[in-house]
């Protein structure tokens, strides 16, 4: 049956995350910027992770690309970072060893540690210490892996700033498994209709969470998806919304809600068809809405906003007659 693998793995997030929240590591003891570094969707998952790091942690940190890294590494030494983390699907992709190498090669008194969803390959052995969740996938679009990667970090932020996370985080598994009815109900009302075009928008740590969500339907459903910052897709962005038949995705913020909200319902008037989810959100009349009722910050609530792209990226992928656990032209992404 087409999907099954992957439908398969989205479904059973809320077990990965729960067995990432016995983690009991932290992050390294060591002074500076964090700067992580990854590619595709691990790269997303990094412009999440650093707002968590200047939130929980209180630290200044980066993303970038591990393209960017190898191929511009007299840069290194000026990010003057004292950890560097790596997150990566598997340890075997060319480009995040090839960076792990050029960092290891530039800096000399940094700590490099990867967090690696499946099993370590090949950047284990360059690196100064490896998280391994052991979690696996049969699908090409990575689900489980990647929002239990982003959590795992999560934890252990949490753990290092010696805060509980069971009670913050350890909450999202049973509020996965409320929203996910939310979810289908939803994509069931625009899985089939037809457009032009879809948009993901979020803002601070939700920004890197519209990334890996719009890569995941993209992969899956072999239609353009794009992500921006919400307020940067009023600008030129917006141009094409009256021109092509547009769905936003608006993965709304607590700290930014009446901006965000005030920006989505000007693009509805343009004509694009809008979906918002978050907290506390109401009845927002001619929009589509999902109320996450999570009480947690955007921080901690991020990965929470997955697994609707991913579902989405499921049924788009079936009724445009392609098979999620097999897009064209892609080998397992990493």
């Amino acid at each position: 049956m087409k999907g099954k693998h992957t439908n398969k793995e989205i479904m059973e997030q809320g077990a990965a995350w729960s067995q990432v929240l016995e983690l009991e590591r932290e992050l390294p003891d060591t002074q500076g910027p964090v700067v992580f570094f990854g590619a595709g969707v691990a790269l997303g998952a990094s412009e999440t992770l650093i707002w968590g790091v200047r939130e929980i942690l209180g630290r200044p940190a980066y993303a970038i690309s591990s393209q960017d890294v190898f191929l511009n590494q007299q840069i290194i030494p000026s990010l003057g970072a004292g950890l560097f983390v790596s997150i990566s699907r598997t340890g075997e992709v060319t480009d995040n060893i090839l960076a792990a190498k050029a960092i290891k090669s530039a800096v000399k008194d940094t700590k490099m540690i990867t967090v690696i969803g499946e099993h370590a390959g090949g950047l284990g052995p360059v690196c100064d210490e490896v998280v391994e969740l052991g979690i696996l996938e049969e699908s090409i679009a990575t689900t489980k892996t990647i929002s239990s990667m982003i959590l795992a970090t999560q934890v252990m932020m949490h753990n290092t700033a010696s805060k509980d996370c069971k009670k913050t985080l350890g909450k999202l598994p049973g509020l996965l498994e409320k929203a996910m009815p939310k979810y289908k109900d939803t994509i069931d009302q625009v899985a089939k209709e037809e457009f032009d075009q879809i948009v993901v928008l979020g803002t601070g740590p939700l920004l890197g969470m519209a990334q890996v969500g719009a890569l995941a339907m993209l992969e899956m459903s072999v239609e353009p998806v794009f992500p921006y910052q919400t307020l940067v897709y009023l600008h030129g962005p917006r141009v094409n919304i009256s021109a092509h038949r547009t769905l936003i995705i608006g993965f709304v913020s607590s700290k930014g809600k009446a901006e965000e909200l005030k920006a989505l319902e000007e693009m509805r008037s343009n004509g694009a068809t809008v979906i918002a989810i978050g907290d506390d959100l109401g009845d927002i009349p001619h929009m589509l809405t999902i109320d996450l009722a999570s009480g947690l910050s955007d921080v901690d609530r991020a990965v929470l906003y997955l697994p609707f792209t991913q579902l989405l990226g499921v049924e788009r992928s079936l009724h445009r007659g392609y098979n999620p656990d097999a897009p064209p032209n892609l080998p397992k992404v990493f």
